[in-house]
């Protein structure tokens, strides 16, 4: 599912995680996310990749309104989307694995991520003969341009850590196949 959101008011959402990635791509505003404990400041241009299961929570600016686009994605649909020697989900274990969520791509591939969004919410709302395999088609360009930007994107952004929070993660994804307690 695509969304393009357009907020002038600030609200509050708690912590929270889904079944399902989630990407995320701010076209104005303000917003701080944070994901798996570590927080990012976004700006227009800015994308974030949040896999399913993590625990994320914007935080957003009341100044002036806050643009974006939201992808939520199934992954096991981008499973069947992808080819073997194209995993679109990579841009997802990539910056998970980089425990970087955040991506900021430069002008023109932003430009050209921003026209692939647009081309598929039209794909999507269109009701014409082939609509559907139309817009399977706009949503694999896009999947295959973000894997692209992550790819030749840095390995690391500059990311505000809780230390004690990055030490608890760090602790809890080396031992989940142990009983964990307080």
């Amino acid at each position: 599912r695509l969304f393009h959101l357009n907020d002038r008011l600030a609200q509050t959402v708690e912590g929270h995680y889904h079944e399902f990635d989630k990407f995320v791509m701010v076209c104005s505003g303000a917003v701080d996310y944070t994901v798996e404990g570590v927080c990012y400041r976004m700006q227009p241009g800015d994308m974030l990749f949040v896999r399913h299961h993590d625990i994320h929570r914007p935080v957003i600016s009341p100044k002036g309104s806050y643009e974006r686009y939201v992808l939520w994605i199934i992954p096991e649909y981008l499973e069947r989307c992808s080819t073997e020697d194209a995993a679109l989900a990579q841009c997802f274990s990539l910056c998970s694995q980089r425990r970087s969520c955040m991506l900021r791509p430069g002008a023109e591939r932003e430009h050209r991520i921003k026209k692939e969004l647009q081309a598929l919410e039209q794909a999507l709302q269109d009701r014409e003969f082939g609509s559907k395999l139309l817009a399977d088609a706009s949503f694999s360009r896009l999947m295959v341009m973000l894997n692209r930007c992550v790819l030749a994107g840095p390995e690391r952004l500059p990311r505000d850590v809780d230390p004690k929070i990055d030490e608890v993660l760090r602790y809890i994804n080396s031992h989940l196949r142990e009983e964990l307690n307080v």
